[in-house]
């Protein structure tokens, strides 16, 4: 019997909206009954004064970001220069990832500057969510709801319908 996949989405920054909130949580629980699943929310960099010192904010971000990353994880970044995936490829990543012997899937979801060149070369895939820009709620909930659908995909349940 396989053990359910360690899945880890770290991510910059906490939700304010409060619809974003419930749809991310809603989403979380749904995570939990298929994989190991935690959300890791790590400090956005302070923009606040009129700070253009990207470069630096994102660096700090990106320091945060890998400190949360469990060892020996796959490493999925979001980022738009990434591949596109289809429902059913990104379920069969996930697939794959469940059957290699990495100690998790880690998802990385960066600040709103986005990752570092450096994370962009440490992840072992980059992953865009299309050619859109979204809020970075928008995104964080498009993220857990693919992952979920991935989950169904896997298992055979008809949530996907494509």
């Amino acid at each position: 019997m396989r053990l359910p996949l360690r899945l880890v989405v770290v991510a910059v920054g906490r939700l304010r909206i409060p619809w974003a909130q419930a749809a991310c949580s809603d989403y979380g629980e749904r995570l939990k009954h298929r994989f190991k699943f935690e959300l890791v929310e790590v400090k956005e960099a302070d923009r606040r004064g009129g700070s253009k010192d990207v470069s630096r904010q994102k660096e700090d971000e990106a320091v945060s970001i890998w400190a949360a990353v469990p060892t020996g994880a796959t490493v999925l970044a979001l980022d738009e220069r990434g591949l596109s995936f289809t429902s059913p490829q990104l379920a069969a990543f996930v697939d794959d990832a469940a059957n290699r012997s990495k100690s998790a899937l880690c998802l990385l979801v960066g600040g709103p500057d986005g990752h570092t060149d450096a994370t962009r070369e440490r992840a072992d895939r980059l992953w865009s969510l299309g050619t859109l820009t979204l809020p970075h709620e928008l995104a964080r909930i498009v993220l857990l709801e693919q992952l979920y659908r991935a989950a169904t995909i896997n298992a055979g349940e008809p949530y996907h319908r494509a």
